[in-house]
């Protein structure tokens, strides 16, 4: 069985409130950054470390919101492959013995979860968050390999 998944949508934002707007109790949640001219609204690089380019975004000016859409980036596709091999071995009186050997994620490929580093800025001076980009889970497990014996009677 094989399963073949596009990425999940995602928002960057800001670590502030930079429009002002506090209509709600997390504010800052909803606050996104702007998107340069010239860029792709979905600037992704790849890879566990630095997943999208934060150089295709900047600070929108104080008191406004940001023109970068809501789940605009999208996150790493899923890709899994599971495998079963069975054997059945007749007995007499209607009995048998079935062997099986089943793998899960049998190509051991690492499945990337959404980046957990959705922050782009964390101040009004434009610094960087530490750990924007960054992915730090994943969201199936390492190859599992199964052997089994059942007897039906």
């Amino acid at each position: 069985m094989t399963t073949l998944q596009s990425g999940q949508p995602f928002t960057v934002r800001l670590g502030f409130n930079r429009s002002g707007n506090l209509n709600t109790t997390s504010f800052s949640q909803n606050e996104r950054p702007n998107l340069k001219p010239g860029y792709s609204s979905n600037p992704v690089l790849g890879g566990p470390d630095r997943y999208w380019d934060i150089n295709a975004f900047e600070l929108p000016p104080a008191g406004q919101r940001g023109n970068l859409g809501r789940n605009s980036l999208i996150g790493p596709r899923l890709i899994n492959s599971d495998l079963s091999l069975v054997k059945s071995f007749g007995l007499p009186a209607g009995r048998s013995v079935q062997a099986r050997l089943e793998a899960f994620n049998f190509l051991n490929r690492p499945n990337f979860a959404v980046p957990s580093g959705r922050i782009a800025f964390t101040n009004a001076a434009g610094d960087v968050a530490p750990n924007w980009g960054r992915i730090t889970s994943t969201v199936t497990t390492s190859r599992q390999i199964q052997i089994g014996v059942k007897y039906l009677f």
